[in-house]
């Protein structure tokens, strides 16, 4: 809709990339129950999901390519 700027949306996208790692990060670090470790083997493979997904975003959004954006945010 362009509310954010190309620039502005790749900053947050990449602000936000960093505090979900390092949360992540952390808490993988912890002594996990065996409950949380299977659900940490569950999330995993997801987690590689959506970040092709924001690397494809990334790309879109650097690249200034508008028919792009908008055919990732209506699929």
């Amino acid at each position: 809709s362009g509310a954010v700027t190309n620039a502005a949306a790749v900053k947050a996208i990449t602000d936000s990339r960093g505090n979900i790692a390092n949360n992540w990060r952390h808490y993988t670090s912890t002594r996990l129950v065996p409950q949380e470790q299977q659900l940490v083997n569950k999330v995993l493979p997801l987690m590689q999901t959506a970040e092709r997904g924001v690397d494809r975003l990334l790309t879109i959004l650097q690249a200034g390519d508008k028919a792009a954006l908008d055919a990732f945010v209506t699929r």
